[in-house]
């Protein structure tokens, strides 16, 4: 890690040499995902965002040093993807350095160092939206109402900071706040009538049908014509519920509706035999048809 330190320091009076004039201000970290809401299995991605603290005006870095940390009871690291939108020389977790931070890599024990540095003289930019700088893979391991993944000031021992340094000013620490997320861990839906997407079929299903078909929500439309609610929608979902769960791994999609999930933003997904159409977003918590992958 010392001789990465020199390396950076280098790379930053490099940078200092070709750019000058440039107002510093901090740039803030950020963990991001997608959709706070996933499922028990699933895999995830968090993004790792670097934001300028103007409103306006971007601001440039040359390295970072990142202290994560996350609840393994919750979650696991799986890997660094490293697909974001800067261009890096290297970043990683590295073992040698991290101050007992990475025991191994990825880091598996709950927290880690990730370190990330810039093109020699071509510091990145942290734009004021936010710039991802690089993705990690996670995996959701049990029902959790907020698993936390978050950005620590400090740690290991002996302790290293979170740091995010100047693309123009050599040493020049700009770190600004650190935000951290919570994922929503939810049990599988075990089925298109869990409504409530619990994981059991009981009288709470049922009610919010009701309550949805009284409003004329879309999640009490079950049958054709969409967009009408009338004696088929109760049928359709009266059927579902009498089916009772059914695992994922168990339903099969033929080939109609095959072809509407990917070409209708509804599907057909009603067993193995026989189909018939319902919004795909009530398929195992799917939100729409684009993010639904049959499972067998």
């Amino acid at each position: 890690m010392r001789r990465w330190r020199r390396l950076w320091q280098w790379e930053t009076a490099f940078a200092a040499a070709a750019i000058s004039g440039v107002a510093q201000a901090d740039i803030h970290l950020e963990l991001r995902v997608s959709s706070p809401v996933v499922y028990l299995g699933d895999q995830f991605v968090v993004g790792l965002y670097a934001v300028s603290d103007h409103p306006m005006l971007n601001q440039t870095f040359s390295a970072m040093e990142v202290v994560l940390a996350w609840e393994t009871a919750s979650v696991q690291l799986v890997q660094l993807l490293g697909n974001g939108d800067v261009n890096l020389i290297i970043e990683g977790f590295p073992v040698t350095g991290s101050h007992g931070l990475n025991e191994v890599e990825p880091p598996q024990d709950g927290d880690g160092l990730y370190i990330a540095w810039a093109q020699p003289g071509v510091p990145a930019v942290a734009t004021p939206s936010g710039t991802l700088v690089t993705t990690f893979l996670f995996d959701a391991l049990v029902v959790d109402p907020a698993a936390q993944i978050t950005i620590l000031e400090s740690g290991g021992s002996p302790e290293i900071d979170t740091i995010v340094f100047s693309g123009s000013i050599p040493n020049l620490s700009i770190t600004g706040t650190l935000t951290g997320v919570a994922v929503q861990i939810r049990p599988i839906p075990c089925g298109p009538a869990d409504l409530n997407e619990d994981g059991v079929l009981d009288f709470f299903d049922v009610q919010m049908f009701l309550q949805g078909f009284s409003d004329q929500d879309s999640i009490s439309d079950f049958a054709t014509p969409f967009g009408t609610f009338d004696f088929f929608d109760v049928q359709a979902y009266l059927q579902l519920f009498s089916d009772g769960c059914v695992p994922p791994t168990s339903r099969k999609l033929g080939p109609v509706a095959l072809e509407m999930l990917y070409g209708d933003p509804f599907a057909v997904v009603l067993g193995d035999s026989h189909a018939e159409e319902f919004s795909a977003r009530l398929w195992y918590g799917c939100k729409s048809a684009s993010t639904y992958r049959p499972t067998s």
